[in-house]
């Protein structure tokens, strides 16, 4: 990794996803948030804790549960960004993997981890080839 650059690694752990943190010297750039509320919250700290006082943006690779299904806790507190396609998914099918992980593709042990989620749109979209956010000092690119 480089400097400013954070990996929370999965551990090999199915449905937990790597996350990523990049910081800039105004944002800070939180790459999936994981799986429910608790997962979102210790995403959130972490992200506050490596970058004390800067805008907090969040996007998900896709729009699975694993994923970004915690993307709530972020609501007020940061810009979420998707791409037009992963949005236009979550839309269509985000109900319906939310309705399947609970009917069983979550083990019995797990499945309280998607109590109280809220299905929670992006606020900004972009469809282009490659979209440049600057983070301040540092820009990062996501592509479609």
């Amino acid at each position: 990794m480089a400097p400013g650059v954070f990996l929370v690694p999965d551990k090999r752990i199915p449905l937990v996803p790597n996350i990523g943190i990049i910081i800039g010297t105004e944002s800070v750039l939180v790459i999936d948030c994981g799986l429910g509320i608790e997962s979102a919250e210790n995403v959130l700290r972490l992200a506050r804790e490596l970058a004390p006082g800067r805008r907090i943006i969040l996007t998900v690779t896709h729009a699975h549960p694993e994923h970004g299904f915690g993307a709530q806790v972020f609501g007020s507190d940061a810009r979420i960004y998707y791409n037009s396609a992963q949005r236009d998914y979550l839309q269509r099918a985000g109900q319906i993997l939310l309705d399947g992980f609970r009917a069983g593709i979550l083990p019995e042990g797990q499945k309280h981890l998607l109590d109280g989620i809220k299905l929670t749109p992006p606020h900004e979209t972009y469809d282009t080839a490659e979209t440049v956010i600057d983070l301040g000092g540092r820009e990062v690119r996501f592509r479609t």
